[in-house]
Protein backbone atom coordinates (compact mmCIF):
# COMPACT_ATOMS: atom_id res chain seq x y z
CA UNK A 1 0.00 0.00 0.00
CA UNK A 2 1.25 3.49 -0.78
CA UNK A 3 0.07 6.32 1.35
CA UNK A 4 -1.18 9.28 -0.09
CA UNK A 5 -1.33 12.57 1.64
CA UNK A 6 -2.03 16.09 1.80
CA UNK A 7 -2.42 19.06 4.23
CA UNK A 8 -6.10 17.88 5.13
CA UNK A 9 -6.44 14.09 4.53
CA UNK A 10 -4.09 10.71 4.03
CA UNK A 11 -5.42 7.82 2.67
CA UNK A 12 -3.73 4.40 1.91
CA UNK A 13 -4.18 2.99 -2.05
CA UNK A 14 -3.44 -0.54 -3.26
CA UNK A 15 -1.00 -0.67 -5.52
CA UNK A 16 -2.89 -0.86 -8.67
CA UNK A 17 -4.18 2.50 -8.08
CA UNK A 18 -3.26 5.66 -9.10
CA UNK A 19 -3.41 9.23 -7.86
CA UNK A 20 -3.54 12.39 -10.01
CA UNK A 21 -3.98 15.96 -9.41
CA UNK A 22 -6.62 17.88 -11.23
CA UNK A 23 -6.69 21.72 -10.02
CA UNK A 24 -8.02 21.30 -6.64
CA UNK A 25 -9.31 17.82 -7.00
CA UNK A 26 -7.14 14.36 -6.37
CA UNK A 27 -8.34 11.89 -9.03
CA UNK A 28 -7.41 8.47 -8.23
CA UNK A 29 -8.08 5.37 -10.62
CA UNK A 30 -7.60 1.76 -11.04
CA UNK A 31 -5.81 0.10 -13.98
CA UNK A 32 -8.92 -0.55 -15.63
CA UNK A 33 -10.40 3.01 -14.66
CA UNK A 34 -13.90 1.21 -14.16
CA UNK A 35 -14.48 3.52 -11.60
CA UNK A 36 -12.75 7.07 -10.23
CA UNK A 37 -12.73 8.51 -6.85
CA UNK A 38 -12.18 12.03 -6.40
CA UNK A 39 -11.44 13.89 -3.34
CA UNK A 40 -11.73 18.18 -2.98
CA UNK A 41 -11.68 20.21 0.03
CA UNK A 42 -13.10 23.26 -0.22
CA UNK A 43 -12.22 25.41 2.44
CA UNK A 44 -13.48 28.64 4.26
CA UNK A 45 -12.00 31.91 4.07
CA UNK A 46 -13.26 35.93 4.60
CA UNK A 47 -16.30 35.27 2.34
CA UNK A 48 -17.05 32.21 2.92
CA UNK A 49 -18.10 29.82 6.13
CA UNK A 50 -17.86 26.62 6.90
CA UNK A 51 -21.85 27.00 7.28
CA UNK A 52 -22.72 28.06 4.18
CA UNK A 53 -20.51 25.56 2.19
CA UNK A 54 -22.24 22.70 3.98
CA UNK A 55 -25.80 24.33 3.08
CA UNK A 56 -24.55 24.68 -0.26
CA UNK A 57 -22.81 20.94 -1.22
CA UNK A 58 -25.06 18.58 1.31
CA UNK A 59 -28.13 17.71 -0.75
CA UNK A 60 -31.61 17.39 0.54
CA UNK A 61 -31.94 13.64 0.26
CA UNK A 62 -28.38 13.18 1.54
CA UNK A 63 -28.61 10.85 4.98
CA UNK A 64 -26.16 10.82 8.03
CA UNK A 65 -23.23 8.29 8.25
CA UNK A 66 -19.72 7.98 10.00
CA UNK A 67 -17.25 8.06 7.16
CA UNK A 68 -13.29 8.04 8.52
CA UNK A 69 -14.25 8.07 12.35
CA UNK A 70 -15.81 11.23 11.45
CA UNK A 71 -20.08 12.22 11.33
CA UNK A 72 -20.39 12.64 6.73
CA UNK A 73 -23.15 13.12 4.92
CA UNK A 74 -23.74 11.01 1.82
CA UNK A 75 -25.82 10.49 -0.92
CA UNK A 76 -26.34 8.95 -4.59
CA UNK A 77 -27.03 10.69 -8.12
CA UNK A 78 -26.82 9.03 -11.57
CA UNK A 79 -25.56 12.26 -13.86
CA UNK A 80 -25.29 12.04 -17.59
CA UNK A 81 -24.74 8.55 -17.40
CA UNK A 82 -22.39 7.74 -14.41
CA UNK A 83 -23.49 6.99 -11.09
CA UNK A 84 -21.94 8.68 -8.19
CA UNK A 85 -21.50 7.76 -4.77
CA UNK A 86 -20.56 11.27 -2.37
CA UNK A 87 -19.67 11.96 0.74
CA UNK A 88 -19.09 15.47 2.92
CA UNK A 89 -16.96 15.07 5.64
CA UNK A 90 -16.45 18.46 7.66
CA UNK A 91 -12.71 19.43 7.91
CA UNK A 92 -11.54 22.67 10.88
CA UNK A 93 -12.06 25.28 7.82
CA UNK A 94 -14.45 23.67 5.15
CA UNK A 95 -14.83 20.13 3.84
CA UNK A 96 -14.18 17.35 1.92
CA UNK A 97 -15.77 16.29 -0.85
CA UNK A 98 -15.73 12.46 -2.03
CA UNK A 99 -17.24 11.32 -5.54
CA UNK A 100 -16.86 7.64 -6.52
CA UNK A 101 -17.81 7.65 -9.92
CA UNK A 102 -18.15 4.75 -12.76
CA UNK A 103 -20.62 3.92 -15.42
CA UNK A 104 -23.83 2.93 -15.06
CA UNK A 105 -23.05 -0.13 -16.73
CA UNK A 106 -20.99 -0.96 -14.34
CA UNK A 107 -22.75 0.17 -10.74
CA UNK A 108 -21.15 -1.50 -7.67
CA UNK A 109 -18.33 -2.97 -9.78
CA UNK A 110 -15.52 -1.20 -7.53
CA UNK A 111 -17.57 -0.40 -3.85
CA UNK A 112 -16.03 -3.24 -2.15
CA UNK A 113 -12.18 -1.95 -3.18
CA UNK A 114 -13.34 1.57 -3.02
CA UNK A 115 -14.86 1.41 0.57
CA UNK A 116 -12.33 -0.91 1.75
CA UNK A 117 -9.86 2.52 0.48
CA UNK A 118 -12.38 5.02 2.38
CA UNK A 119 -12.08 2.84 5.29
CA UNK A 120 -7.98 4.18 5.48
CA UNK A 121 -8.92 7.96 5.13
CA UNK A 122 -7.31 10.05 7.79
CA UNK A 123 -8.93 13.52 8.05
CA UNK A 124 -6.20 15.80 8.98
CA UNK A 125 -7.13 19.51 10.99
CA UNK A 126 -10.68 18.18 11.87
CA UNK A 127 -10.36 20.32 14.90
Amino acid sequence: MDTLETDHWCIDLPPEWFAEQDDETIVISDESEVSTLELTPILTDDSVSKDAILADVIPANAIKTVLAEQSAFYHELNEDGVFWREWVCELAHGVLLISHGMDEDNKGMDDAVVDEILSTLQLLNTD
